[in-house]
């Protein structure tokens, strides 16, 4: 089993249905689950949402602290991440700062920067955080 399919990819969306009609093939594609709260007027067109497959849409009217907590109780895998609705991360980047959290118990969080070309894949990952403190 890869471990992408231990993240949750967490998007906080409004008024850009534009953008999720993007993300959503991309993630699928990749096989990585995905978590879509949407505070927009309308919810996501069907046409969208019969794409997501490995994911949960919620079409909620909730400001934004609300919608991250009720993502915070939602989320059932071992890692996720909290992007913005038009965000794309490179799949690699996220499966390398996940095995960096696998590999090393006293690293409670990871930030990355990443940025793919065409089909050539940059990537720096950067440790922001270290805490000596147990995970739990």
């Amino acid at each position: 089993m890869s471990i992408l399919n231990q993240i949750t990819v967490v998007i906080l969306s409004r008024e850009r249905q534009h953008c999720l009609s993007k993300v959503i093939p991309f993630w699928e594609r990749h096989g990585v689950k995905t978590l879509i709260l949407d505070q927009s007027t309308n919810p996501l067109g069907v046409e969208v949402l019969r794409q997501l497959n490995l994911g949960t849409y919620l079409h909620i009217n909730e400001p934004f602290r609300e919608r991250c907590r009720k993502a915070q109780d939602m989320i059932d895998s071992k890692y996720s991440i909290v992007i913005s609705d038009d965000e794309l991360y490179v799949p690699s980047a996220l499966k390398e700062m996940a095995e960096l959290l696998e590999n090393d118990p006293e690293l409670v969080a990871v930030g990355a920067m990443s940025m793919a070309i065409g089909l050539i894949e940059l990537l720096t990952i950067t440790r922001i955080q270290q805490n000596k403190q147990s995970r739990e």
